[in-house]
């Protein structure tokens, strides 16, 4: 009972790491939860959401934000 434990919580937080770098994590991880590495592939395989990375917090924001929602930082969006 605990190994099946382990491997569903090992899936599921792989496909969170997967899904964090495209803007994915939830996906990913329930995609990882559910399908095991297929849901890993899957996952791999979404565009990436919209929006650019704040260079101070790496966070997500508006492609045209010029502070970033997350740690005010001000940002320069691009031309």
């Amino acid at each position: 009972m605990e190994l099946i434990f382990l491997w569903l919580l090992t899936v599921g937080l792989a496909g969170y790491y997967i899904g964090k770098s495209r803007g994915h994590a939830d996906t990913g991880c329930c995609l990882g939860f559910l399908l095991g590495p297929i849901g890993w592939i899957i996952t791999a395989c979404l565009p990436p959401r919209g929006g650019a990375m704040c260079p101070f917090c790496r966070e997500r924001v508006q492609p045209k934000a010029t502070i970033c929602p997350h740690c005010r930082a001000e940002r320069t969006p691009p031309p």
